[in-house]
């Protein structure tokens, strides 16, 4: 990454920092997008990835659910869901698209993998394309964990936060959805 990317990649992260609150906002999830993408940035550096990609990662991460700017707010809002509506609210991982337009065309490959695979399981049992292990792209399998890291530490309608070692015990725990070297390094940096 260039001087001139890493620019275009800061003015890249106040535009999706915006479209992260909208997300928030719709999602009633208070800072998850700063949360999940600030860790994002973190796994990257501890995985050694280049400070561009992850600064990538970092902006890609922030708007990861732009899909659900496309779902029923009612949907959102909603405390129970049929399984024809918890069906809904999976398609919001191809709903993405529209609400990517401003991505430039170099970057926009790993945007679509993390709006798209971040709920791929690396057993091969999460969705919507099955993908296993190496399949999926390494920023959704990145989000796949610090999404569901700050899920379990964050207190929700339905439940309590969990302390730090708790949620990555929980992690730990289900290797068949999270990319347990991704799991091992944020155990390190939480």
């Amino acid at each position: 990454f260039s001087e001139e990317d890493e620019e275009e990649l800061k003015q890249l992260a106040v535009k999706c920092e915006e479209i992260g609150q909208q997300i928030d906002y719709a999602t009633g999830r208070k800072n998850n997008s700063k949360n999940v993408s600030e860790l994002l940035y973190k796994l990257s550096m501890q995985l050694g990835l280049p400070q561009g990609m992850a600064m990538l990662n970092f902006c890609a991460a922030m708007i990861y659910d732009a899909g659900f700017l496309a779902i029923d707010p009612d949907l959102l809002s909603a405390t129970q869901l049929t399984e024809e509506e918890k069906a809904a609210m999976k398609e919001h991982v191809n709903l993405a698209e529209k609400h990517l337009e401003f991505v430039p065309k170099k970057y926009w490959s790993v945007f679509e993998d993390a709006a798209t695979k971040h709920h791929e399981n690396i057993d091969g049992t999460g969705y919507p394309n099955g993908l296993k292990g190496d399949e999926i792209p390494q920023v959704a399998r990145l989000i796949r964990v610090a999404e569901s890291y700050v899920s379990l530490s964050s207190k929700r309608s339905y439940r309590d936060a969990m302390d730090k070692e708790s949620a990555v015990n929980t992690l730990k725990d289900q290797p068949g959805l999270y990319d347990l070297e991704v799991v091992e390094a944020l155990d390190k940096i939480v």
